[in-house]
């Protein structure tokens, strides 16, 4: 996506890394992004699902649990993905850098833009 590519260009940037490096990271971090946006949506696709009673605060037991179990899912498959592509990471980058890369990855847009 153009949001994946834009983050990607503010990553690399900001670590400053070679191209030979960028196209060895290209493919993996499109995939990262790509993998913890499926695991993100276990919960946001709930979260839909139930926006107006969220919105009006009327939501039932049942949408609560189901809420709240959504969340506690995807919080896991999360972890789950950063610890897959941490590995993956460091076949391309050095530990120091994988650890800029998660924390510049998940900078806002508004970071991001320099605000």
């Amino acid at each position: 996506s153009d949001k994946d590519r834009e983050r990607f260009d503010y990553v690399v940037g900001r670590m400053k890394l070679d191209k030979t490096t960028r196209q060895k990271l290209k493919p993996v971090f499109f995939a990262y992004r790509k993998d913890l946006k499926t695991a993100k949506d276990v919960y946001n696709n709930v979260k839909d699902k139930y926006a107006t009673p969220i919105k009006k605060m009327t939501l039932n037991v049942a949408q609560a649990r189901e809420l709240n179990n959504a969340r506690r899912n995807a919080d896991k498959k999360v972890l789950d993905v950063k610890s897959k592509y941490e590995q993956n990471f460091l076949s391309i980058l050095s530990p120091q850098q994988v650890c800029y890369l998660f924390m510049f990855a998940n900078d806002s847009k508004e970071k991001r833009a320099g605000r």
